[in-house]
């Protein structure tokens, strides 16, 4: 497992990433109906999350996906725990979840 910083680093990355790609879709949008950059761009984000996963040990759980999909990066604020269900609103609240699923293991 990463550490807290390591972690949070990557996390911000991918955000970061994801926000440029979208930003660059729409505005390349304007001018093509249909670019094959944008699927390009999905596969390179999502490899950048599997690689996560994996240094997670998150291929089972799947809890980065959630975090980034499903909680829309923490703004739905869904709730999941080990024992203690919370609010998983920000990366550090990811984080604290994978340390309480490596102490239930």
């Amino acid at each position: 497992m990463l550490s807290k910083k390591d972690f949070i680093f990557c996390m911000q990355k991918i955000q970061k990433d994801q926000k440029y790609l979208k930003e660059f879709i729409k505005n390349i949008g304007k001018y093509f109906d249909d670019v094959y950059i944008f699927d390009l761009g999905d596969q390179l984000l999502y490899t950048q999350i599997e690689i996560l996963k994996i240094a997670m040990d998150d291929e089972n759980n799947s809890w980065i996906d959630w975090y980034i999909y499903d909680n829309n990066w923490g703004n739905e604020k869904l709730e999941a725990g080990y024992g203690i269900i919370k609010p998983i609103k920000t990366i550090n609240d990811l984080y604290r979840l994978f340390q309480e699923m490596q102490k239930n293991n």
